[in-house]
């Protein structure tokens, strides 16, 4: 869950999710 919303929160910062 916290995952999932780090990722939604910040998607280009992390740049995991794409």
């Amino acid at each position: 869950m916290i995952k999932l919303v780090l990722v939604h929160k910040t998607p280009v910062t992390n740049g995991n999710s794409d």
